[in-house]
Order: C-alpha cells, then structure tokens, then sequence
C-alpha cells in the first residue's frame, strides 16, 4: 500500500476513535472508511474543529495557524476592539496580542488597564503582566507585581510566575533570595528551561563551574528523550550548547 494511502488511513482511523468516544452517529464511520481522504476532510470541519476549538491544544494550533497566514490580523483587531469599547476584556486582548507580536513595552498600558475593578488581582493577568515588564527589563516593578500576585492570590500555583520570581531576585542581584527560589522550584519542576535558567544565573553570579556542571548534564539528559521530546526542548538545548561554548571562550582567553 503506497505511503500516503496509508497516511489516508491513519487520519481516518484517528477521526473513526474520536467519533466512537464522543458518541457519533454510525455514519460517520462509514463515510470516514469509504472515503478515507475525503471523509476526513469533511470530518476535521464539521465535527473535529467545532468540538475541539476550545480545548488548549486546538486554541495554541489555531493561533498559530492564525499567525502564519495573516500575523497581524489579531493584533488589528484587538486595537479595533479598544477603540470602539475600551473595556478590560479588550485592552486585556490587545495586551496578549501585543506580547505575541514582540510589543511588550506597548503591552504595558493595556495590561494595568486591565488590572483595575474586579480584575485588580487576578493571578494570570498579573503574572502575564510581570512577564511583559520583566521582558521590558523593568525588573524592580516586575518583582512588585509578583509580590503583590502572591499576597492577594496565596493559593495561586505557577511553575512558570515561581520561576519568572527567581529570575527577577537574580536580575536584581538579590542572589541568596534567587538561590533559594531556584533550588525550591528544581525541587517540583525539574525541566530543562528551569535548569537552564538556573545555570544562567549562576554563570552571571561567576559560578562558571557549577553552571558548567548543570549545563552539561542538562545536554546530556536530553540526548536520551524522545524525538519530540527533543524537539520541544531544541530552544534550551541551542541556549545550553550557546552557554557552555561562551563559558569555554572565556576560559581560553585567560
């Protein structure tokens, strides 16, 4: 059977489990089988999409679809939508779609827009606007930001804001505060970014030898992931690779 037929069959039989779990009508089968390219066309546009549209990876592939035909088209519309009703929901969009097109310092008045009235202290807009501020190199009202994220939303739980902090006390040169962050975020999210990460601050604090130890380790951990694995990690591994050959650098010009 030639490869792409095969390939025909796959995506079928991929739609044929979908329409079984989500309780189908039988004739989905039967068009899927029959007409395997054609069927799952029809499929992924009439019941697929519209099912999964709302599921996070659906959203992230429709984003990027999104991006890649017509990039600025979210970001043209987000102004629109403020300047036609400049409520928090829409400065809150203009300020992601800002953040998504590299505008970060333009994000910034979006985001305290939106950080007013019963969005005041939300968690995630905090946290999105922290990321904007600390990518702007605003790092003391990064770290305020955060802080006030922390004492009004105690329960809020964020891998990504607890590194995010850890970054910003290390920016701040406040290193014994960024140490124990660090360490206490390696104990519970463990992933490459957040090792990375942890090296690089060490590198900036003149720990060469430890940030080597961990940047080593890091590459050789990943040469033992799965492919795709490997491929969601490739930013931290070129980032690794970059480190570790400055470090090397360094070391020969003394």
């Amino acid at each position: 059977m030639p490869l792409i037929a095969l390939l025909y069959l796959a995506i079928a039989i991929y739609f044929a489990v979908h329409a079984v779990k989500q309780g189908r009508e039988l004739y989905w089968i039967i068009v899927l089988f029959s007409f395997p390219f054609l069927g799952s066309l029809i499929y992924f546009l009439a019941v697929w999409l519209p099912d999964s549209r709302h599921t996070r990876n659906a959203i992230f592939i429709e984003n990027k679809i999104k991006k890649v035909l017509n990039p600025e088209k979210e970001l043209r519309e987000a102004k629109r939508n403020v300047e036609i009703s400049p409520t928090i929901d829409a400065n809150l969009r203009l300020a992601n779609a800002l953040v998504a097109q590299g505008y970060d310092e333009e994000s910034l008045a979006c985001y305290r827009h939106a950080l007013t009235g019963p969005y005041e202290n939300s968690p995630d807009i905090l946290l999105s606007y922290a990321q904007a501020l600390f990518s702007t190199h605003k790092y003391a009202e990064c770290k305020e930001a955060l802080d006030k994220l922390r004492a009004a939303n105690p329960d809020f739980q964020s891998p990504q804001g607890h590194l995010l902090y850890a970054m910003v006390l290390s920016k701040l040169g406040q290193i014994t505060e960024a140490d124990e962050e660090f360490h206490a975020l390696l104990r519970y999210n463990n992933t490459f970014e957040s090792r990375v990460l942890f090296a690089e601050h060490m590198m900036e604090r003149g720990n060469y030898a430890q940030a080597k130890e961990n940047l080593e380790s890091v590459l050789q951990d990943i040469k033992h992931i799965p492919k795709h694995a490997k491929q969601h990690n490739r930013q931290w591994r070129i980032k690794a690779e970059n480190m570790l050959e400055k470090m090397n650098t360094l070391a020969a010009a003394d």
